[in-house]
């Protein structure tokens, strides 16, 4: 298991992290999201061992991970944009990994290679972004570590290819044991896999938990009255967002489906139908009550 108890982190003048609570159990894939800017990446760093937390400690399988430097052998980071040399090639990115981590195996590289249908050979410069993206993916498997950082994990990948990842990330970790934290910008692609969450915003955890957590904190209904939605005809209601064309709206609502379902019904509406919460209107929902009020489509 993968730990961050109290961790704190500050680059320049700027507070990154704050006081961040994590656990990252074995089997299981942990999504990570937040705005853009919120620390996501510095959080992978932080936990990879990369960077020095300014206060805090890391743990890996109970083991200080900064005390106790050998044990990052275990660990695998997966930047978002990893740079090597224009003039390495394949060879030479296999050659730096195998000297880097001891259980490094080519057999499983190929085998995630041909799973992903990518042959891999000549120059890294030649590869196109998603190519690139896939041979790392195949590398961070190939290390043997037990525990994977990747960060945005499904950037420039085709739908194919991100098909294969979510397969093998599964497979590797129900059957395997494997633990993966995953930051992604695509809240659909974590919904379909993660099993856990943690949402930071403005270096701040400010939520955390099983994936199965969020979908009791917030309902959302369809309805359909007999004259056009007043204004205020929700007035009183705990809405996250409302949806309105003529007489039919669909809306948000914090709190237990049914007693939202209750008091929506004491409006007399002539349809109503609950419909299922997905992950991302969680998100902005969340984000929304620190405070963010900017574009969602901005979200990372």
């Amino acid at each position: 298991m993968l730990e961050a108890k109290k961790v704190s982190k500050t680059l320049g003048d700027k507070p990154v992290l704050r006081k961040i609570d994590i656990a990252i159990k074995e089997g299981s894939i942990f999504g990570i999201v937040g705005i853009n800017g919120a620390g996501k990446s510095t959080l992978l760093r932080v936990l990879s061992g990369v960077y020095r937390p300014d206060e805090g400690e890391v743990f890996l399988d109970g083991e200080d991970l900064f005390r106790h430097p050998e044990i990052k052998e275990g660990l695998f980071l997966l930047n978002d944009d990893p740079h090597f040399g224009s003039r390495w090639r394949v060879s030479d990115l296999l050659s730096f990994y195998s000297a880097v981590y001891p259980k490094f195996s080519l057999t499983v590289f190929e085998d995630i290679l041909s799973r992903l249908k990518l042959s891999a050979a000549g120059r890294l410069s030649s590869f196109s972004k998603g190519m690139k993206r896939q041979l790392y993916i195949a590398v961070a498997f190939a290390t043997g570590c037990r525990t994977l950082l990747l960060d945005e994990a499904f950037d420039g990948l085709d739908p194919l290819a991100r098909l294969t990842l979510k397969q093998i990330l599964v497979d590797k970790t129900m059957n395997e044991g494997l633990s993966c934290l995953i930051s992604s910008h695509s809240l659909r692609e974590l919904e379909d896999i993660a099993d856990s969450f943690g949402i930071l915003d403005d270096g701040r955890l400010i939520d955390y938990g099983a994936m199965t957590d969020f979908e009791g904190k917030l309902s959302k209904f369809q309805l359909a009255f007999r004259d056009e939605v007043d204004d205020h005809l929700f007035d009183g209601l705990p809405v996250l967002s409302l949806r309105r064309n003529g007489k039919v709206c669909e809306i948000v609502l914090q709190g237990d489906a049914e007693v939202c379902y209750r008091r929506l019904e004491a409006l007399s509406p002539l349809l109503i139908e609950q419909l299922p919460v997905s992950f991302e209107e969680f998100f902005i929902a969340e984000v929304k009550k620190g405070g963010y009020r900017n574009d969602p489509k901005e979200i990372l």
